[in-house]
């Protein structure tokens, strides 16, 4: 998508965004989705959404090179509150990927069906 399309696209109406409701109904119907934390390693280990792979943002150019996962699917960007991962969202739909951030991140999506927490979290 080129800037002035995707521009255009929020112009109208376009936002893109994903809310937990939207994340689990995906998930409900095992959508073929790829969900992406941008998170620190540490902070993913402790807490994660079920089927989500782990590359911090920094790194996200590298994996979108490497070829190592299906861009040709949806895209589900996240992180601590949503403001990095709609950044990484926006980056790659200027790249034509399929791509949207989980709006207000994962510290708000509180379906405990898909959350994995680690064994012991630390205070």
């Amino acid at each position: 998508m080129k800037v002035l399309e995707y521009l255009k696209s929020v112009g109208e109406g376009y936002y893109n965004l994903i809310d937990e409701e939207g994340l689990s109904e995906l998930l409900d119907k095992e959508e073929d989705i790829v969900l992406l934390d941008i998170r620190k390693q540490v902070d993913y280990d402790k807490l994660s959404i079920k089927g989500s792979i782990h590359c911090e943002w920094e790194d996200v150019g590298k994996l979108v090179e490497s070829g190592d996962f299906d861009l040709s699917k949806d895209i589900i960007v996240c992180c601590y509150s949503g403001q990095s991962s709609m950044q990484v969202a926006t980056l790659l739909s200027l790249m034509d990927y399929s791509a949207v951030s989980l709006l207000d991140g994962i510290l708000a999506f509180d379906n405990e069906k898909y959350l994995v927490r680690s064994e012991c979290e630390s205070n």
